[in-house]
């Protein structure tokens, strides 16, 4: 841990704290490292600048009183950090901000800065309350370490490769890694014999939307195979467990867990043998009312062996008494709320399904027929088309919101749920999720995030020598934003693309270590320059601020930061692994105070209305705009909207140790 957070070399950051807060944070001073209380890694982090006067915590939220913790009787790092101090205004006391300008921004008038009120109520995340389950007999779970062939149970259909022949690695979260995850893809094919390398090849195009845990299910039309493994789809599935993997049916996972989910009982597909046969289920998404359907389901005498949300799903499904697979799931359904994009396997059946309102995606493409004997077209269905471009199919359409997709040796046929909603499709999807080459919605998530580029220079220009990206999400968004204003575009950060999740710091400390070891400047683009930084969205704040100071480190002569989305106030309820709340710097923080923590000359989000102009009109067709809203598009991690309800009910749940 002191290698992750540890800066403090007499004492490292609080190693109870295994979220990484205080990990990542804190320890700058080697004398005295950040203090081991839990609420104010924030101030810490701002106000580590005076050895004797650390900043000083006034709530939980990190607010401080002297934001952002610089000491009075000397201005801010003044030898160091003199031009963004000069730029935003004195944070000495001695020096206050220029009242003529809204916000007390200095000599940057271009900028509006103006400071909002701040709602400080804390908000339960999802993650830290939303319970994730299964159904009576789980595969992997309980059955983990063995294979279990049931030849001689009738009922029993599924066969699960032992785990522990899989590679397994130490997963720890990486402190620098500061944007929101997309906690799930999910793959699915039907009628091809080589299903399971399809299906491996198609979570490895999707392994951007998750990097934890990765999972196949097959089944040969008499019974299931499963493998599920921690890690990356390559690091999952060697050649030999792909090939005990049979038949022209198969389903995939590949997931990004939320705090405290990172467990092989949690990894996904789940398989299952009920009354009515075997049944394999993976979801990308979140129930919001998982709580009180799991709280009925124990006070009726169910067993749950995860914490997985999709466990619920299982046991709706096993408990209807509907004869056909789409009817039992369309039961199990009506007892849910919430986002999710959901893919149901029987011994004969794919089934798919999209939530009423389209918030996760789901596509729907065909593969020419050359793997079977008939010379049959294989359907697959995917989280992203891109996951098409790998093995060669082609895609063909969106699964429409509240559709169900069944798909068996009839062919493909299609129903819809009865509810009915206003699609909203996530548009974070747009702005970070969803890999550039995607196509979601009928629009091109390239040209989306360019435009999103476009509308931030026209609301946040600025006087600038080069324009430069974070990669590589923020790259066409920066390209947008240059274009516009006509400033030259350079790769200013360099990506190494072979950092995995766990690293090992030296025992001497290294200045913006984390960072560096994804991001490395190139000095001659940025020296003696005025630098325009260009990222897709601001969470914690840690990141940004430690690739401004790389930047200006790297001799640039003004670091002025770009957002080509709205500031991220509030956490997502519906799939997405987001901090709480009080972690989300903007929501208890205005413009200007988080240009001051980034140290950044000055700061700029594209607004909430330009980002939906701009996902609404770049090329395409786009959705059906709400009249109640303005949108079509689910925006509640921006605008604190939630279209769908989420009550969190804590309950503790038993901890596994020492696995």
């Amino acid at each position: 841990m002191k290698g992750v957070g540890g800066l403090g070399g007499e004492k490292t950051a609080n190693e109870h704290d295994c979220g990484g807060f205080l990990l990542g944070f804190g320890g700058f001073d080697r004398e005295k490292p950040a203090n081991e209380e839990h609420g104010g890694w924030f101030a810490r982090e701002l106000g580590g600048f005076g050895r004797d006067n650390p900043a000083k915590v006034v709530d939980n939220h990190g607010s401080v009183v002297d934001l952002p913790g610089f000491e009075r009787e000397e201005p801010a790092n003044a030898a160091r950090n003199h031009r963004c101090v000069a730029e935003l205004g004195g944070v000495d006391a001695k020096n206050p901000a220029n009242s003529g300008v809204d916000g007390g921004s200095g000599r940057d008038k271009r900028f509006d800065v103006t400071t909002k009120p701040r709602d400080l109520e804390l908000i339960p995340a999802a993650r830290d309350h939303i319970p994730r389950k299964i159904t009576a007999r789980l595969a992997g779970g309980a059955f983990q370490g063995q294979v279990r062939h049931h030849m001689t149970e009738p009922r029993r259909r599924l066969v699960v490769l032992d785990p522990s022949s899989a590679p397994r690695g130490r997963v720890v979260d990486d402190c620098e890694d500061d944007h929101f995850h997309d906690q799930c893809g999910v793959f699915a094919i039907y009628g091809h014999n080589e299903a399971a390398n399809l299906t491996y090849l198609g979570l490895h195009a999707l392994q951007h939307r998750g990097q934890e845990s990765a999972g196949i299910v097959t089944s040969d039309r008499q019974q299931l195979f499963a493998h599920r493994a921690m890690g990356l789809v390559a690091d999952a599935f060697s050649q030999e467990q792909l090939a005990r993997l049979p038949g022209p049916l198969a389903i995939g996972h590949v997931r990004y867990s939320t705090a405290g989910g990172s467990h092989l009982k949690n990894a996904q597909p789940f398989a299952v043998d009920y009354a009515r046969g075997s049944l394999a289920v993976c979801h990308n998404g979140n129930l919001t009312n998982a709580d009180e359907v799991r709280a009925e389901l124990e006070a009726r005498g169910s067993i749950f062996q995860s914490s997985s949300d999709t466990e619920v799903l299982v046991h709706l499904v096993a408990m209807s008494s509907a004869a056909a697979i789409e009817h039992r799931v369309a039961d199990a359904l009506a007892r849910v709320q919430g986002a999710y994009s959901l893919l149901f396997m029987t011994e004969d059946t794919i089934v798919a399904v999209r939530d009423p309102m389209g918030i996760r995606p789901l596509c729907l493409g065909i593969l020419p027929g050359s793997g079977n004997s008939q010379r049959r077209d294989a359907h697959v269905i995917a989280s992203e088309p891109t996951a098409f471009d790998l093995i060669g199919a082609e895609f063909v359409r969106d699964v429409e919101p509240g559709e169900i997709v069944v798909i068996d040796d009839g062919g493909l046929r299609s129903t819809h749920l009865p509810v009915k909603a206003v699609p909203r499709a996530c548009v974070f999807e747009y702005v970070y999720f969803a890999r550039p080459d995607s196509h979601l919605g009928g629009k091109s998530v390239y040209e989306v995030r360019k435009t999103l580029g476009r509308q931030l220079a026209k609301e946040h220009p600025i006087e600038a020598d080069v324009v430069i990206p974070v990669p590589d999400s923020g790259v066409p968004a920066a390209i947008g934003y240059a274009a516009v204003l006509g400033i030259p575009f350079e790769m200013g950060l360099i990506r190494s693309h072979y950092v995995g999740r766990t690293f090992i710091e030296p025992q001497q400390s290294i200045r913006h270590f984390g960072v560096r070891l994804k991001l490395n400047p190139v000095e001659p683009i940025l020296r003696g320059k005025r630098v325009v930084v260009v990222d897709d969205s601001i969470v914690r704040g840690t990141t940004a601020r430690k690739i401004v100071k790389m930047v200006r480190d790297a001799g640039a002569r003004e670091v002025h930061l770009r957002i080509s989305s709205p500031p991220t106030e509030w956490p997502c309820y519906y799939g997405i692994d987001t901090p709480t709340r009080s972690e989300l710097i903007a929501s208890s923080h205005s413009v200007l105070e988080i240009a001051r923590y980034v140290t950044a000359d000055s700061l700029g989000y594209v607004s909430l209305e330009g980002m939906i102009a701009a996902v609404s009109g770049a090329p395409g067709k786009g959705l059906p705009m709400d009249e109640n809203s303005g949108s079509g598009y689910c925006h509640a991690c921006f605008s604190g909207k939630y279209s769908i309800p989420f009550v969190a009910t804590p309950k503790k749940h038993m901890r596994h140790v020492g696995v």
